[in-house]
C-alpha cells in the first residue's frame, strides 16, 4: 500500500474519496464488513436483549446503507453536472483550433 493510500472505513466516506470509492467492485469492502458484523452473531429471539439486539443490529445495516448511498448520490449529480460546463467550452474552443491550421504552402 502506498504512502497516500489508506484505509477508508463506512465513517469516512465523503465528496473527497468518491472518485476512489465508486467504482466497479469499490463498495464491496463495506457491504462485506457491515454483513460481517452483522451475521457474527444470533441473538436470542426469546428474550428481551436478543430482541433488542436484533434492532440495533437493523439499525446499523440502515446507518451504513445511508452512509453509503447519500454521498454515492451527491458524487452521482457532481458527476451528471459536469458535461453542463465542459459542452460550452468545447464549443469555443473546437473553432479556435481550426484556425490554427497550417497554412497551405505558397505556389
Amino acid at each position: 500500500m502506498s504512502a497516500k493510500q489508506q484505509v477508508i472505513t463506512i465513517d469516512d466516506i465523503s465528496a473527497d474519496n468518491a472518485p476512489a470509492i465508486y467504482v466497479a467492485g469499490g463498495l464491496g469492502q463495506f457491504f462485506d464488513a457491515v454483513k460481517a458484523e452483522v451475521t457474527g452473531e444470533v441473538p436470542d429471539l426469546t428474550t428481551r436483549k436478543g430482541r433488542e439486539r436484533i434492532a440495533s443490529l437493523a439499525a446499523t445495516v440502515s446507518k451504513s446503507k445511508a452512509a453509503v448511498e447519500k454521498p454515492g448520490r451527491d458524487y452521482l449529480r457532481r458527476l451528471k453536472e459536469m458535461p453542463k460546463w465542459w459542452k460550452p467550452s468545447c464549443a469555443i474552443s473546437s473553432p479556435r483550433w481550426t484556425t490554427c491550421a497550417i497554412p497551405p504552402a505558397s505556389r
